[in-house]
Order: structure tokens, then sequence, then C-alpha cells
């Protein structure tokens, strides 16, 4: 297997597996230009060079072969409960033969994701339970950071209405510890903040949530800046005016052209604090 394989694997983890280029392009039946279908959303022509006996000369560019051909399962259109099932059988067949290598834990994490979402009937337990084994077995893995997000995501966020959520994030909190990438954190920070406001789990809590997320970095920008608000707004209600104001003014700075600006430059007004000029 390439050394650099790992990275590839890991590129991109949004229910779709972008796997950037491994090697060189050319050769049509090399693994190579099949991922290079994929990272173009060509599936179904990454699907046919995944299986095209040229590929795979020996055991491990068939076992490359067999993960790409899972991965391209899951994105043909239209998608079918029929190549969900074939998917899902390959990876749970590259999971037995390794559990351990590259291969293995992309496919326990994508066994997860199939449950998570992929199926025409979810099935979240399932999906944490595999997540939570992936986490124990590889928790510095990319993919295993991944899950962590995923695991707070399923209990915090579609979870019953009814189920305890107090509960649920004294669990999900228990995983802090192993976060060691910064956007894994990010977005951890970023969907127990969220939760925390939606479910009346402290104020406090929310906003420092929050706080952490915005200050390790949010990419999207449309939660980047809901994020600014919802601190702003939390201050307020704690009679935190410093950060209030602080966030007010970051938010005109950073997001000059949103809609929302003329409210938030009412509230500094509210504060009695005059609002930053910003470069138009």
């Amino acid at each position: 297997m390439m050394p650099s394989l790992r990275h590839h694997f890991c590129t991109a983890v949004t229910g779709f597996c972008a796997v950037a280029v491994m090697t060189s392009v050319a050769n049509a039946n090399t693994l190579a230009n099949a991922w290079d279908e994929t990272t173009l959303l060509r599936v179904e022509e990454a699907n046919e060079l995944f299986a095209n006996p040229k590929t795979r000369p020996n055991p491990a560019t068939a076992r490359e072969a067999d993960y790409g051909t899972a991965v391209t399962l899951l994105n043909i259109q239209p998608r079918t409960p029929g190549n969900i099932e074939h998917s899902a059988q390959i990876f749970s067949r590259l999971l037995a033969q390794n559990p351990d290598d590259e291969i293995g834990i992309g496919s326990l994490y994508f066994l997860a994701r199939i449950e998570q979402v992929h199926r025409s009937t979810p099935a979240p337990q399932k999906a944490v339970a595999l997540y939570q084994r992936l986490i124990a077995a590889h928790p510095a893995h990319p993919f295993a950071q991944i899950a962590i997000t995923k695991i707070a995501l399923l209990k915090l966020c579609d979870a019953p209405d009814n189920a305890d959520k107090a509960a649920a994030l004294a669990e999900v909190e228990t995983l802090i510890p192993l976060l060691t990438d910064p956007g894994a954190r990010s977005n951890f920070d970023y969907i127990v903040g969220t939760a925390c406001i939606r479910h009346q789990l402290g104020d406090e809590k929310a906003m420092n949530y929050l706080i952490e997320a915005v200050k390790i970095g949010i990419p999207i920008q449309i939660s980047s800046s809901n994020a600014i608000v919802r601190i702003a707004n939390l201050a307020l209600r704690l009679n935190r005016k410093d950060i209030a104001i602080s966030y007010y003014e970051r938010f005109i700075r950073d997001f000059p052209r949103d809609r929302r600006t003329y409210t938030v430059r009412l509230r500094l007004r509210e504060l009695n604090v005059q609002s930053p000029e910003v470069a138009r």
C-alpha cells in the first residue's frame, strides 16, 4: 500500500469520500485514475475503473480497488438499497481481513456512516456502536477524530426529543480528552454549543463551547457567523456585556455584508457603543 494512502483516505468525509490522486495518471486503468475520477465526482466512471481487472494485479491493489468500489457504490445515482447493502458487505469483508490497516479503519468508519445516513431506515444506535469501536481501537486516527463529532451529533442533535440530553451531554464530554485534531475539536465544540442552546443545557456552557469553536476557526462561513451572533446573544443574557460587545463588533468586521449587521449595530447602540467602521 502506498505511504500516502492514509492522507488520501481521509481527505474529506462529509458523507462522501473525496480521495486525492495517489500516483500518476498515465494509465487509464490504474487505481490513481479511479481515485481521480472519484475526486471529480464521476462516481460511475470511477466504479467501472475500480472493477477493471487491470487495476487488480496483486492482492494489495485488489484490496484497495474493493475499497474504492464500496466507496463509490454509496454515491452512484440513483442510490438504491441494493448498492448500499453491497457496499456494506464489501466494507465488512475488508474490515474482517485486517481491521488495523488504513483500508480496515476506513471500512469501519464507512460502516458507521452507512448506519447513520445511507440506509433507508437509519440505525443511529448501530452507528454509535461502530464509531465507538473505531475510537477505542484508533483514537488518534483522523477517521476516529471525526467519529467523535458524529457521536456528539447523534447523541445531542439527532436523538429523540424525550431523550435525556443532560446525560447525553455528560457522556459526550468524556470524549473531549481524545480530541487532538483542531478541526474535529472545532466541529465538536460547535455541535455541543448549539445543542446546549437548543436543549437548554446552560447558557454559559453553550457560550464557552462556541467561543472555543470560533477561536479554533469554523470553516463554514454561515456557521461561523451564526456562532458569533449566538455568543454575543448568550453573553447579553449572562450580563457579560464585554463579551457581547466584542462579538457583535467582530460580526460587523468579519461579515459586513450580512443582512444582520443592521440589527447588530442597533444592539451596539443600545449598549452605548459606536459600531466599528469597516471597509466597503
